[in-house]
């Protein structure tokens, strides 16, 4: 399975940090949730809250996401370090 592989995972993790659709994915959504915020009206301060919050989630969740991502493409460059050939002894000096 492609998911077992480290490399592949890896690469899989980079083309979705790089792809335009990532922020653009989370900057809609933020604008979405902020839509909703000035709809509230003057007297409805515990749903304004609560979309703010989820605005400030937003942000966390796509850190996390991206750190989960980014730990992908260093496992992948672990992998293929120990795919690459070394000799067994080194000479120190």
């Amino acid at each position: 399975m492609v998911l077992n592989n480290p490399i592949r995972r890896g690469q899989l993790a980079s083309e979705i940090l790089n792809n335009d659709l990532w922020p653009e994915a989370f900057e809609m959504l933020t604008k979405a949730y902020m839509v909703e915020a000035l709809k509230c009206g003057i007297k409805d301060d515990l749903p304004r809250f609560r979309i703010l919050e989820a605005i400030r989630q937003v942000e966390t969740v796509r850190s996390h996401l991206e750190a989960v991502l980014l730990n992908g493409q260093l496992a992948a460059e672990q992998a293929r370090a120990f795919e690459e050939p070394r000799p067994l002894l080194r000479r120190v000096f």
